[in-house]
C-alpha cells in the first residue's frame, strides 16, 4: 500500500477525533459572539432561551419555575451573547456563568449586589509536532488524543500533527504495532513523540486455516478467545463453546446432529 493511500485510509478513520479538535480550537469569548436571531421589544425569558438554544450555540440549565412569568424588554440594539447575558443578568436579577457550551442561571435574592455575568473558556494550547519511529522515520495515521476526552487528531503523510488542547493537558500517542505512550504537554507549543515497536504485539501467532501466520503480517482483523474462559464454560459442544466468544465469530450447525 503507497504512503498515499495508508495515509487516506487513516483519516477515513479518525474524522470523529479532528472534527472535536476543530470544535475546541473555534470557541470564542461571549462578547465575540454575534446574535444572529431577532429580538423583540419586549419577550418572555423562557422565549429567549429556546430562541438562543435553536442558534446551536448553546444549551441553558435552570429550572422552569425560578424563570416563570419574567418578561424581558430590550430598548436599545443587542449586538453579542455578552450584551444579551448582560441584559438577562441585570432584568432577571440572576447570576449567569458561561462555561464552554453551557449557560447557568442563578437566582439572587433581592438585597444583594448586582448580579454579574461569568465568562469561562478553558485556556487553550496550540500544540504541534512530528510523530516518529525508533530509526526517526514518520509514523502515518498516528493517533494524538488529549487524554480523557475525544479532541485529537492524527498525524499528516510527513507523521506531523496540530492540535489544541486544554491547560495541563496529557497527550496520548498511538499508532498500530507500537506501544503507546502519554506526555504531559507541561505548557510546550511543539512535542515530537517518538515511538518504540511493541514486539510482543507484532510476534503473536494466529491460526490461519491449517497452517499459522504472524499476526503483523495478517491484513485483516483479529479477535483473540482466552482459553482460560473457555474452560469455565458449561457446554456440551465446541459450537457452544465458540458461539459469541469472540466479536465476528458466527457458528452454524448444519444439522441436529451432535
Amino acid at each position: 500500500m503507497s504512503r498515499l493511500a495508508m495515509y487516506a485510509t487513516a483519516v477515513c478513520m479518525s474524522l470523529t477525533m479532528v472534527f472535536a479538535a476543530e470544535s475546541i480550537g473555534q470557541r470564542k469569548l461571549l462578547k465575540d459572539i454575534p446574535i444572529e436571531f431577532t429580538l423583540t421589544k419586549t419577550m418572555s425569558l423562557q422565549d429567549l432561551i429556546d430562541e438562543v438554544e435553536r442558534s446551536g450555540k448553546f444549551t441553558f440549565v435552570y429550572s422552569r419555575k425560578d424563570i416563570r412569568g419574567i418578561t424581558l424588554a430590550f430598548n436599545q440594539p443587542v449586538g453579542s451573547m455578552e450584551d444579551l447575558l448582560n441584559e438577562i443578568s441585570i432584568q432577571a436579577r440572576v447570576s449567569i456563568k458561561r462555561v464552554n457550551e453551557t449557560i447557568s442561571f442563578k437566582n439572587v435574592v433581592q438585597d444583594a449586589a448586582m448580579p454579574q455575568v461569568f465568562d469561562e473558556v478553558p485556556v487553550q494550547v496550540s500544540i504541534s509536532g512530528k510523530v516518529t519511529d525508533e530509526t526517526g522515520e514518520a509514523l502515518i495515521g498516528a493517533a494524538v488524543l488529549e487524554k480523557g476526552t475525544t479532541n485529537g487528531t492524527i498525524t499528516d503523510i510527513d507523521g506531523n500533527y496540530q492540535l489544541t488542547v486544554g491547560d495541563g493537558a496529557v497527550l496520548q500517542i498511538s499508532f498500530v504495532g507500537y506501544q503507546s505512550i502519554e506526555i504531559p504537554v507541561n505548557n510546550r507549543t511543539t512535542i515530537n513523540p517518538q515511538l518504540q515497536l511493541d514486539t510482543e504485539q507484532l510476534d503473536e501467532i494466529v491460526v490461519v486455516g491449517y497452517g499459522t501466520v504472524r499476526k503483523s503480517d495478517v491484513t485483516g482483523s483479529v479477535s483473540s478467545i482466552d482459553t482460560d474462559k473457555l474452560q469455565k464454560e458449561g457446554v456440551n459442544s465446541i459450537d457452544q463453546l465458540l458461539q459469541n466468544a469472540a466479536s465476528g465469530v458466527q457458528v452454524v450447525q448444519n444439522s441436529a446432529e451432535p
